[in-house]
């Protein structure tokens, strides 16, 4: 299923944002928000506020966000709070600002496999949030449409 917007800028310009739930291969289908230059969520951002709130599931499947546990885990170990925050998708949910909280705490008082495990536990809760957004934006049956 796909979705095109396009938008004049000015008299030289323009965007063209596409938004689609679809799959490659044996790849379980994904949620996909590029403008004609690429990822550039920024201009999606200034040029189609509306669409602000789909950006953070850009390349979620729909079973989990692109490498959840694997990505989240790499760059909080490289002490990437931006990044690990992202993958994470860290600010979704009501508790997250106990997340956030604990990661920030010294290193020498948490564990790995605890911030894991909470990640695992907040998958269920961030899926339900995906899926009402990916039906608020193309419908019901938007797993059954996909390209």
């Amino acid at each position: 299923m796909i979705i095109v917007l396009d938008k004049t800028i000015s008299d030289t310009e323009y965007i063209s944002v596409t938004m689609e739930f679809k799959s490659l291969g044996n790849q379980l289908p994904y949620f996909s928000i590029i403008t004609q230059d690429g990822c550039d969520h920024d201009a999606i951002r200034e040029h189609f506020p509306e669409l602000a709130k789909y950006i953070k599931w850009h390349l979620v499947s729909s079973k989990e966000p692109m490498h959840y546990i694997a990505n989240s885990m790499y760059w909080l170990k490289e002490d990437n709070m931006d990044n690990f925050k992202s993958t994470a998708l860290i600010g979704c949910l009501p508790n997250d600002t106990t997340i956030t909280e604990f990661i920030q705490m010294d290193k020498s008082v948490w564990y790995p496999n605890l911030i894991e495990n909470l990640l695992w536990k907040r998958l269920p809760y961030l899926m339900e949030l995906f899926h009402r957004d990916m039906r608020e934006l193309f419908g019901d049956d938007y797993e059954t449409k996909s390209t």
